[in-house]
């Protein structure tokens, strides 16, 4: 069989490393906070060449915690896309602002600019919108430098959602000098992945940096001493160790995702328009947490794959205005039909840093076989 992705290849090599970073800490019973995650949080900001990095629980408090730093609650609006996982969404409410979704562009499959725009200039509760949360989906990063121009002349913040482009760049330069604050999930799968959950955000902005830090803390200022209400949404100290240990290979890694995502496009070219592949940019280098093709009769051809001990993923098969948990916002079938239009046809395939080139190779004649009958 051919896995989706394989964390046990994926962690085998460092295996000792774990252990010896579980025993250190045994020893020194550093369990909450310590070195342990101001150490990663420095080595995490170095890699994404900025000035803070804040570690969390998890992504989705990442997001929460970002928006709680922009003074973003009751009354406030903030623009994000359907075609992300509900974490992106789900963190706007809890943060009791209202949602707006704008649809994304066909080519890129992430949002929208014309749409954005339109959006900030016509949308009934365009005075509301305080925020917006362009998602880099899949690793692939959204054309940040053009989004950045519309919104500093809005003056509307941006939050990157960044969960699946650890180590993604626009010419050359981390994508997360281009937001007011840029959110990552640890999530194991992740391209940065913890051995449990976990999460950071990203800033330049020592005052977001100083709020943050106290308020995944139960807004803590000194022991027993509470500026505010906050949240506990500590980064547990092991798993920040297991990050610092992983973050040492993380460019490697990326560009071993990239040099099977170029083998994939050169190898499917002949497939197209029959299938339509990621479009890659070299301004704007994805991270390719996912290789995801188009393809019409998507369901058969993946069973298909199955049959062969391939296994595949859609990323994501329900757009989030159509999902039961977004009923009360009352949008119609059709709002958004390219992310209706992606979550029919999208398929992602094997792809990650142990995979060896003859499985790349066998998923791709398979493909080829299926398709051509």
């Amino acid at each position: 069989m051919i896995p989706f992705n394989d964390l046990n290849a994926h962690h085998e090599n460092n295996r000792e490393k774990f252990h010896d970073a579980l025993d250190s800490l045994l020893d020194s019973s550093g369990f909450i906070g310590g070195n342990s995650v101001s150490g990663f949080e420095k080595s995490f900001a170095e890699f994404c060449c900025a000035k803070f990095s804040i570690g969390v629980a998890n992504g989705t408090d990442a997001i929460y915690l970002a928006l709680k730093a922009l003074g973003i609650g009751p009354g406030d609006s903030v623009v994000t896309v359907p075609n992300t996982f509900i974490a992106t969404t789900e963190a706007i409410t809890m943060a009791g602002a209202d949602i707006i979704f704008v649809d994304v562009e066909a080519e890129e499959r992430l949002i929208d600019l014309n749409a954005l725009t339109n959006c900030l200039e016509s949308h009934p509760q365009k005075e509301k919108i305080k925020c917006v949360i362009p998602v880099h989906l899949f690793g692939q990063p959204v054309d940040m430098i053009s989004l950045k121009k519309i919104c500093d002349e809005k003056r509307i913040p941006i939050i990157a959602d960044s969960a699946q482009a650890h180590g993604t760049e626009i010419e050359g330069e981390s994508i997360t000098q281009y937001a007011d604050l840029s959110t990552f999930s640890f999530y194991p799968g992740k391209n940065l992945g913890a051995l449990g959950d976990g999460g950071a955000i990203v800033t330049d902005n020592k005052k977001y940096s100083e709020f943050l830090h106290k308020c995944l803390n139960h807004g803590r200022s000194a022991k027993y001493d509470h500026e505010f209400e906050g949240i506990n949404s500590r980064l547990d100290a092991l798993q920040a160790l297991f990050l610092n240990i992983k973050l040492e290979n993380l460019a490697e890694k990326t560009r071993l995702r990239q040099h099977f995502a170029r083998i994939y496009n050169e190898e499917l070219s002949e497939l197209c328009p029959q299938i339509k592949l990621p479009k890659y940019i070299d301004k704007r280098l994805s991270a390719f947490h996912l290789y995801v093709i188009e393809i019409d009769n998507r369901d058969e051809v993946r069973a298909k794959l199955g049959e062969n001990e391939i296994q595949t993923g859609i990323h994501y098969p329900i757009p989030l205005h159509r999902l039961k948990a977004y009923e009360h916002l009352n949008i119609k079938e059709g709002a958004f039909p390219v992310a209706e239009k992606l979550s029919s046809n999208i398929l992602s395939l094997p792809l990650y840093p142990e995979m060896a080139e003859e499985d790349v190779q066998t998923v791709v004649q398979t493909l080829k076989s299926i398709l051509k009958g």
